[in-house]
C-alpha cells in the first residue's frame, strides 16, 4: 500500500499533507476563496478561542469547489456545506465525505485490480 492509500485509508494528515489537501488543483467554475482561506482560519481561531472551545459546529453557506470547507475541517465538529450548484454537491462528497469501512475496502481491491491489469495484462 502506497503513501497516498495509506493517507486516504486512515484519514490523517501530516501538516504538509494538510496544506497539499486544501490547496490542490480544484475546480474554478464562478470563482474561489482560496486567497481568503488563511484568514477565514484565522477568524474561526479566535472564534474558538473566544468560546473556549477546540471544535465548532460550522457552515460554510457558499462552498462552491469546497476550499473553505476542507480547511475548516479541521476545526468543526461538524459542518455543513451548501452550495446551489451540483458540482460543488459532488466536490463536497469528494473531499469531505470519509468511505465507510467496507467501500474502502471495495477502492482497494478495485485500485489492486487495476494495477494487476495493467502491469500484466491482459494485452491484445
Amino acid at each position: 500500500m502506497d503513501n497516498i492509500e495509506k493517507m486516504y485509508i486512515t484519514n490523517k494528515m501530516s501538516i504538509e499533507n494538510k496544506r497539499d489537501f486544501v490547496f490542490q488543483s480544484m475546480l474554478t467554475c464562478i470563482g474561489n476563496k482560496r486567497k481568503l482561506v488563511d484568514n477565514i482560519r484565522s477568524i474561526v481561531d479566535d472564534v474558538r478561542k473566544n468560546v473556549n472551545k477546540d471544535k465548532l459546529n460550522i457552515v460554510d453557506g457558499f462552498s462552491g469547489s469546497s476550499v473553505v470547507s476542507r480547511e475548516l475541517s479541521y476545526v468543526a465538529d461538524h459542518l455543513y456545506t451548501n452550495d446551489f450548484e451540483l458540482y460543488s454537491y459532488l466536490m463536497a462528497c469528494c473531499y469531505l465525505v470519509k468511505p465507510t469501512e467496507s467501500q474502502q475496502t471495495r477502492v482497494i481491491k478495485h485500485i489492486d485490480n487495476m494495477n494487476n491489469l495493467a502491469e500484466n495484462g491482459p494485452f491484445v
